[in-house]
């Protein structure tokens, strides 16, 4: 909001000033001006991506997710303050050493603790000691003040106030007597001193700081809506009313919104173009929703051309301390406009701060209105008015005396003066306005149809009848009706990608530079190339923009670039760069000043001896001219294997031609091809067991051209090796298509326009139900179907391949493949030639604005496309959305590979059988059964036929709201069409889910499918996960098959205590029930008998090599899954060291999973693990000091399972004095056989019983 502080000059006052911030009375070291400066040093730590600075004493866990990116700081113990410091801001310049500094300076946020190392001196290594003023900056933004060998560099710093997107963010955590709230995305002073919370059924209550910014209350506060008040060193408070809904869940995070109870501004469909009103404007609320049309006035220094149309969202309070004309902008009688700075930024230059604007209201769309004014003299005024997609939406919150309805996506006038509601008993009642645009009713109407009257300030009045069903519940949002005089048609522009050669095909785009004088800084990178010089790249290598990197298929193309039309800074010649890394995108920062990497912009940060050689270094940014050209390298494709035995994961580099990969396939001397999928960058995957076999190699890359390389991998290949294989000839690549080539058969014409703005953020919602397309994976490669290919909602979720078709005016070279997730209406008011575009019987695809401009230019507006369904292509399995309430479940169905559209869904619970759904709208699928307390069943078919079952996707704890993943792979019918050897190729896409040991696809783990889901009288809370167990099918001749089977507990297998014990309750205590998995079930009974009596007994597990730790987590979070574990199996207690320390006990945190919260990167590892009879393996330095996150390590068996058996006896003198000592259900011999039952599930191969995600070959 407008804030305190008198310019110098109004002119060069900075965008900040225009936040929720009042900086004049922060703590002492938050002085502005330059006498404020004060000196201090920085260091480094967290890696080139920053990933090392995840986690940390503040609490705020993942940086980027957070929205604190790479600028980050962890402060020494005289600036932390115990933790108050934390969420602060400083700006921060390298001082006084210009051999070690660089230009400018950064803002950076406190996120992290820096200790003291006493045993080292204040000048050498204890630099966090008191009292000196030291920030351990992130290494991304240590890089833009200094050098990166200067390792530590004296900086000037102040505290500046914080300026953050969105609102103040609560994520609630903890248990019913224990609210743990962390807050997060705090503007202004940024570090928050005193929190108080109020629940719909409390008063305000005080919250006590637990650590970091993580604020702690002791109240039961479950279904009630809450609100906060948060108040920074500054002594400024901020309340969100109703941040929470009542049916709010541990885990979930929150936005506090503005003073018109909007919440999150994006989700809501408002974006950026948004403004707080003043006084004289805002009307105490009622303005909440209304648009005006904006121009900057009469300052061409400062103004930019053109116009804007912004929605009020919020309030700018006054400030009487200051005078109207300095500061006091939003004092009455001022009409003043506090926007967000996106829209700001269209209308005027960052620098200006404020600026005179002439504005308008918008009221009625597409009419003039005559305004009697004077001596009868009359003006012509063009009114424009709030253009929104969907119905008016209400949001229900309360509870059954007191229900408070936000109204948002009101079109028309936009901002509401009356409602009425009615219920389907009730006549029409008024409602009265809380706050905002939260109206309220006091009438009991649960279990009643609502209906809704929506009157704005023009007078027009919407009736939504029967908008919210009867069984509507408290949280729950629903669309109704809209002003129906509105109807727009909006073209936009920005860049796209071609791949073309010659000097036609040079494009325009803005190169920086990054890495350091030798590239140093450049190694590693989201390629996952490692060391570019060992790797043969060397330094003329560059990170790609968002809009060329293509989620890293683009990895290995190779460009010719040259410095473009400014003769200060350019040099000149050309170079050609490969792609190594990503550049990532910062939406902090405008396009033009800093956020070069923004999409759409076509960028390149190159490393920095590339770039000087066709820039100067003080250029710091230029504009180039660039192509694709073929990739020209030395030797052959180069095949680095890691991973272990049934998980090999391939790094494929030196690729000539062009350069980037797009699919691979493996053959072993004793296999035929396999498919690989793409771990990340340029790491190829696949779950073989391919040791001791010879390898070969298929390698396609994006025009199609393939690649095969025999024997490149001798059958004695260890992991950890590189071998080099055949080359591609430039003959290959003189003819590029990025998508390679495809057979022109199946074309079908139509037309094209685009909507939703550069961000896509309008296409949110929609017709399919779909709601966040971020968020739920379908991105911003999405169409709004017309009537003709919408099929009334069942085309939702189909894929379309789509180029721009004959209009080399306007077409763009190329092809994109989009989805189905809206409806585009008819325009029966308008011609079919002249818009309206989606009228019968056109086929029309009005795509969102990203999707549209890879194919066509911003002004071409509409272009004709040719199209054609081709497969969808998903990453996980189908997702299952469950809302509703016990009676009315409605199942949002996305994420569906293959045909993508779904035309028929059955359900099932544990107690029930198959039940078809019905359609409710769109992807929502509806049962009226009641289902609670049952795990759920999904049966989903595509329209090609093809049926996916998904058994217990949903455990028989779910909750409405929460979202599952489907886990039966043998059904599921994902293709992928690749070219290889000259003939399109089919991948069928395979998904599965995890268990509760932890230990995810038992394949590659080596448990295979010989494992058990044990009952909870067994699994003792997980602590029996990796026990092995003796089973035979017991004294029943007509199902059990003789012999007994060893299997090992990797799963739990839930109680239902709705069904009896004998009687589908299995695994209700005190029964000792195995859910088998089905091919070990198979091997012990017939399958038909579903159920067997069975005798077991405690035996020692077999395993080959070592036990194995995955190391998952973050600096302060070390989370390690062991497996593998031979001997008693079952791990009771680990302990960890590191190089650097002692040894330190570990926490289980589930299944066999184990937590350390200690720092270990950079450290050798040691463990100790110790089984339930009491044994511990040692394994000393099993971990690398150069180790990472997400990888595997081997290390000593317990010594008793290491045994090799000759002969029978052996073997059963082994057992014997091996388990004498387990525990009561361990003990050996006829003696030791108890009695249980068994079970089976997870399909005919077991895949329902782990966690993967892997393809399969097909032709």
């Amino acid at each position: 909001m407008a804030a305190a502080f008198k310019f110098p000059a109004a002119r060069h006052a900075t965008s900040f000033f225009f936040f929720l911030i009042a900086v004049v009375a922060f703590s002492p070291t938050g002085s502005y001006g330059d006498a404020g400066w004060q000196s201090g040093h920085a260091t480094f730590y967290g890696g080139g991506d920053a990933s090392g600075t995840m986690g940390g004493a503040c609490g705020y866990g993942n940086l980027y997710s957070q929205g604190y990116g790479t600028l980050t700081a962890a402060l020494s113990t005289a600036l932390f303050n115990d933790g108050l410091s934390c969420g602060s801001c400083y700006e921060m310049r390298c001082n006084d050493d210009p051999k070690w500094c660089r230009p400018g300076t950064i803002t950076v946020t406190a996120t992290n603790f820096c200790p003291p190392n006493f045993a080292l001196p204040n000048n050498n290594g204890g630099w966090c000691n008191p009292p000196l003023q030291h920030f351990d900056m992130a290494e991304p933004a240590f890089l833009q003040i200094a050098e990166y060998r200067a390792g530590i560099v004296p900086v000037a710093f102040r505290r500046v106030p914080c300026v953050k997107k969105g609102g103040i963010r609560f994520t609630i955590n903890g248990h019913s007597y224990f609210n743990l709230v962390l807050i997060t995305n705090v503007a202004g002073a940024g570090d928050i001193h005193a929190v108080s919370i109020k629940g719909s059924r409390t008063g305000w209550q005080p919250m006590s700081r637990n650590w970091g910014q993580n604020w702690q209350s002791n109240s039961y506060l479950n279904g009630q809506s809450l609100s906060f008040q948060v108040t920074t060193s500054d002594g400024k408070t901020v309340t969100r009313y109703n941040v929470a809904p009542a049916n709010w869940q541990f885990g979930q995070t929150f936005e506090g919104g503005g003073a018109c109870g909007y919440g999150n501004l994006y989700s809501q469909g408002y974006g950026t173009l948004t403004a707080a009103l003043s006084t004289a404007l805002f009307n105490d609320g009622l303005s909440c929703g209304s648009c005006y049309e904006m121009t900057c006035n009469d300052d061409p220094k400062w103004c930019r051309a053109g116009s804007i149309t912004i929605t009020a969202t919020n309030f700018c309070p006054p400030n009487y301390a200051l005078p109207n004309n300095n500061g006091g902008w939003c004092n009455p009688p001022l009409q003043h406009f506090d926007l967000a700075e996106p829209a700001f930024l269209q209308i005027a230059e960052y620098r200006a701060g404020i600026v005179p604007v002439a504005f308008r209201r918008s009221v009625l769309a597409g009419q003039y209105t005559n305004i009697l004014l004077k001596e009868e003299q009359v003006f012509l005024m063009v009114l424009v008015s709030c253009v929104k997609k969907g119905g008016i939406r209400f949001t229900i919150n309360g509870h059954s005396y007191f229900n408070l309805v936000l109204i948002t996506n009101v079109a028309g006038a936009g901002d509401i003066h009356a409602v009425s509601i009615k219920g389907s008993r009730t006549g029409w009642q008024p409602t009265s306005r809380n706050w905002g645009q939260n109206w309220q009713s006091n009438s009991y109407l649960n279990g009643q149809s609502l209906s809704f009257r929506v009157t704005t300030s023009d007078g027009r009045t919407v009736t939504s009848y029967n908008v919210v069903p009867a069984n509507w519940q408290f949280g729950q949002t629903f669309e109704g009706g809209q002003p129906t005089s509105l109807f727009f048609f909006v073209a936009f522009f920005a860049f796209s990608v071609t791949v073309s050669y010659g000097d036609s095909g040079w494009e325009s785009g803005h190169a920086t530079f990054y890495g350091g004088g030798d590239a140093s800084g450049t190694m590693g990178g989201a390629c996952g190339y490692g060391n570019l010089y060992s790797q043969g790249y060397g330094t003329l290598t560059a990170a790609l923009s968002t809009a060329l990197f293509n989620d890293g298929l683009s990895c290995g193309s190779c460009y010719e670039m040259r410095c473009n039309d400014d003769p200060r800074w350019c040099r000149p010649g050309s170079i050609m760069v490969t792609a190594t890394n990503f550049c990532p995108p910062n939406f902090a920062l405008p396009n033009n000043n800093g956020g070069w990497c923004n999409p759409p912009l076509q960028h390149f940060d190159l490393a920095e001896p590339a770039f000087l050689q066709i820039a100067e270094y003080r250029a710091g940014i230029v504009p180039v001219a660039f192509r694709r050209v073929p990739c020209e390298k030395k030797g052959g494709i180069r095949f680095t294997i890691n991973g272990h035995s049934y998980f090999n994961l391939v790094l494929i580099t030196n690729v000539g031609g062009a350069g980037d990969i797009h699919a691979v396939s493996i053959k072993g001397s004793r296999t035929g091809w396999q498919s690989m999928s793409r771990n990340w960058g340029q790491n190829w995957q696949s779950n073989s067991y391919l040791n001791g076999q010879s390898l070969s190699f298929q390698v396609t890359t994006s025009d199609g051209k393939t690649v095969t390389s025999y024997n490149v991998a001798p059958a004695g290949w260890q992991f950890g090796q590189t071998f080099e294989a055949s080359f591609f000839l430039l003959i290959l690549v003189f003819a590029f298509s990025p998508a390679g080539s495809s057979a022109d058969y199946g074309w079908q014409s139509g037309h094209a326009t685009f909507y939703g703005g550069s961000d896509a953020t309008g296409t949110m919602g929609g017709a399919c139900g779909y709601g966040n397309l971020y968020s739920q994976g379908y991105g911003t490669l999405t169409a709004a179907l017309s009537t003709a290919l919408f099929n009334d909602g069942l085309s939702c979720g189909s894929c379309y391949e789509m180029r721009c078709n004959d209009d080399p005016k306007w077409c763009r070279p190329g092809s994109i493949t989009v989805t189905a997730t809206n409806f585009c209406p008819p325009n029966y008011a308008l011609a079919n030639d002249n818009g309206g575009w989606c009228n019968p019987p056109l086929q029309h695809f009005d795509l969102a604005e990203p999707a549209f401009l890879q194919i066509a230019e911003y002004r071409a507006g509409i272009v004709p496309v040719a199209f054609r369904r081709v497969p969808c292509v998903k990453k996980g399995g189908i997702r299952f959305q469950i809302n509703g309430n016990p009676y009315f479940n409605l199942v949002l169905i996305t994420n569906v590979g293959g045909n993508g559209d779904v035309h028929a869904v059955a359900v099932k619970g544990s107690r029930t059988g198959w039940q078809p759904m019905s359609r409710n709208w769109g992807q929502n699928w509806q049962s009226n059964s009641y289902l609670r307390g049952q795990s759920l069943s999904f049966r989903v078919t595509t329209s090609d036929g093809r049926t996916v079952t998904s058994y217990n996707a949903a455990p028989a704890t779910w909750q409405f709201g929460q979202t599952f993943e489907g886990s039966q792979p043998a059904m599921l019918h994902s293709m992928v069409v690749v070219m290889q050897r000259g003939r399109w190729v089919r991948l069928r896409v395979l998904f599965f889910q995890r268990g509760a040991c932890g230990y995810g696809n038992l394949y590659s783990q080596g448990y295979g499918t010989l494992t058990a889901a044990l009952s909870t009288t067994l699994f003792n809370n997980g602590l029996s996960c990796g026990s092995c167990y003796e089973m035979k099918c017991n004294d029943d001749p007509k199902w059990c098959r003789p012999g007994t089977i060893t299997v090992t507990a990797t799963n739990f297998c839930p109680p239902n205590y709705a069904l009896a014990n004998n009687n589908g309750g299995w695994c209700n205590p005190p029964l000792q029930h195995f859910d088998l998995a089905e091919p070990a079930f198979l091997q012990l009974a017939e399958y038909r008998a579903g159920i067997v009596p069975v005798a077991f007994r405690r035996v020692p597990c077999l395993k080959k090599g070592g036990i194995r730790f995955t190391i998952n987590g973050n600096p302060y979070f070390n989370l390690v899954l062991i497996t593998n574990v031979g001997g008693a199996g079952d791990v009771h207690a680990v302990a960890v060291k590191g190089s650097r320390t002692g040894w330190q006990p570990m926490s289980r945190n589930w299944g066999q999973n184990w937590q350390s919260n200690s720092h270990l990167q950079g450290q050798s590892l040691s463990f100790r693990v110790t089984t339930s009879d009491g044994r511990t393996a040692t394994s000393y330095n099993a971990v690398p000091a150069n180790w990472q996150f997400g990888q595997t390590f081997e290390g000593a068996q317990v010594a008793m399972a290491a045994f090799k058996f000759c002969t029978t006896k052996q073997a059963s003198f082994f057992l014997f004095i091996v388990l004498f000592a387990f525990s009561a259900t361990a003990s050996y011999g006829d003696y030791g056989w108890q009695s249980g039952h068994a079970t089976f599930y997870g399909g005919g191969d077991a895949t329902g019983t782990m966690g993967v995600f892997s393809l399969l070959f097909e032709h």
